[in-house]
């Protein structure tokens, strides 16, 4: 019981590293992109 909870925690953990992963990885391109448009013109 406790161990199989303690499983499930560890995957909710890593499935939101993740996503904060890819959060920032979408950020810092967007912002890359932006840069990009700015010095385009």
């Amino acid at each position: 019981m406790s161990k199989n909870s303690s499983i499930v925690y560890h995957n909710k953990r890593k499935t939101k590293r993740a996503d904060i992963n890819l959060k920032s990885q979408v950020n810092t391109r967007s912002i890359s992109y932006t840069v990009f448009c700015y010095l385009q013109k």
